[in-house]
């Protein structure tokens, strides 16, 4: 598994434990992805991104569920790991299925998966008090 794992040429570094949630409709998604990245993408561009890993025996990531958590590590990147002068490298927003040996890449076309993550979190919040 791990000469599948590309890092594009970025330095990783180690996620916080403790990382800021993203907030959909009052429903606070934790994120915290495990490595983050940083290099230079194309045209000499500073780009910042996260590896997400995923570690249930019982329940592997499809691609299209893959495809949801890398982006909502783009949106988790772009509310609180870039500066002025970064952009997140979809690239680098990769998700690893430690159990079942799988190495995703980052998506992408983000605009649809995080239109219906946030539909679903409305539900959640709508829900959540008769529960």
């Amino acid at each position: 598994m791990l000469d599948d794992i590309d890092l594009m040429g970025a330095s990783p570094s180690l996620g916080s434990n403790n990382a800021p949630r993203l907030p959909f409709h009052n429903v606070q998604v934790s994120v915290r992805p495990e490595i983050l990245l940083k290099g230079d993408g194309p045209k000499g561009k500073k780009c910042v991104g996260a590896i997400k890993f995923h570690f249930s025996k019982t329940r592997p990531l499809g691609e299209e569920a893959a495809g949801y958590v890398s982006a909502i590590v783009q949106e988790y990147c772009k509310l609180h790991l870039v500066d002025d002068e970064e952009v997140v490298h979809p690239g680098y927003c990769q998700v690893i299925d430690v159990a079942s040996g799988n190495v995703y890449p980052g998506v992408k076309s983000t605009t649809k998966r995080m239109k219906d993550v946030a539909a679903e979190c409305q539900n959640i919040a709508g829900l959540w008090p008769s529960i």
